[in-house]
């Protein structure tokens, strides 16, 4: 996957924003805005949690997405569908 190729300084606020795919609340929530709208949230942990959703879920609740909507990708062994998305394997 491309990115665990680039350097974590691509994806800072500046990076976002130059692209035009989120911007940021006064909390410094992510959110969507235009285009079709699909979460990605990465995840380092081998053993899924649901609060993997947590973001992705204040960003469905911004954005009205759907839960096939979004997606965790984590270290895992096992790809799961949950009532808050769906959970991948990497």
């Amino acid at each position: 996957m491309l990115l665990n190729y680039l350097p974590n300084s691509l994806f800072n606020r500046e990076f976002v924003q130059l692209f035009n795919l989120c911007e940021y609340d006064s909390a410094g929530n992510k959110k969507q805005v235009g285009g079709i709208q699909v979460g990605y949230e990465i995840k380092s942990g081998a053993t899924y949690s649901s609060d993997y959703f947590k973001g992705l879920r204040y960003w469905a609740n911004y954005s009205q997405a759907k839960a096939n909507q979004c997606n965790v990708i984590y270290t895992g062994e096992m790809t799961l569908e949950t009532s808050f998305g769906k959970v991948i394997n990497w």
